[in-house]
């Protein structure tokens, strides 16, 4: 029989209740069912904690209400109580096509990496026709000992930016090596 790895999904919340919901929607609605989805409500202010309340009747779902500590505090909070082999970052303003998670799991377990950098799309309310944020698949073990710092890596000499939501990474990997400075 096959292990099914566990997924964490965080989603740091703050003022965000024109989009929760279509964030949250497209997480549940996941065609890989295996979520551990963390919701940290930053401190809003707005009306974003009554616009995830309805979703916690998904028993996959667990909402972490805290003071503000700003984005990455939020994402400290929900690494804290990730369980799920693979972690993967959805800021509150994005959405996911419904079989994203599924097609990283398969990645991830077929090449056997420490992570994954996919791709995304950034849509600007200003803007009618989408931005594509750096076109390339990506795929890389990490190596023991060095530090990945400003959000920046070297791979076969070329420089990677690092938004931490175009990213797939083993839990291990990233609780061992990594933390959001606040």
């Amino acid at each position: 029989m096959q292990i099914i790895p566990l997924v964490s999904v965080i989603v740091p919340v703050y003022n965000v209740e024109m989009y929760i919901e279509e964030c949250l929607d497209s997480i549940v609605k996941q065609t890989y069912r295996e979520l551990q989805i963390i919701v940290v409500d930053d401190g809003s202010t707005d009306m974003s904690n009554q616009k995830v309340k309805p979703y916690l009747s998904d028993s996959r779902i667990q909402f972490i209400e805290q003071a503000n500590k700003g984005l990455s505090g939020a994402r400290n909070t929900g690494l804290e109580v990730a369980s799920g082999e693979y972690v993967l970052f959805v800021d509150s303003d994005d959405y996911l096509e419904a079989n994203a998670i599924k097609e990283l799991v398969y990645l991830m377990e077929k090449d056997q990496v420490d992570l994954i950098r996919f791709n995304g799309r950034a849509f600007l309310d200003e803007l009618n026709e989408p931005i594509e944020q750096n076109n390339y698949d990506f795929s890389h073990r990490l190596k023991e000992g060095i530090l990945y710092t400003q959000n920046l890596f070297e791979v076969n000499r070329r420089t990677f930016a690092s938004p931490v939501y175009l990213y797939m990474v083993k839990r291990e990997v990233i609780k061992k090596k990594c933390s959001f400075v606040l």
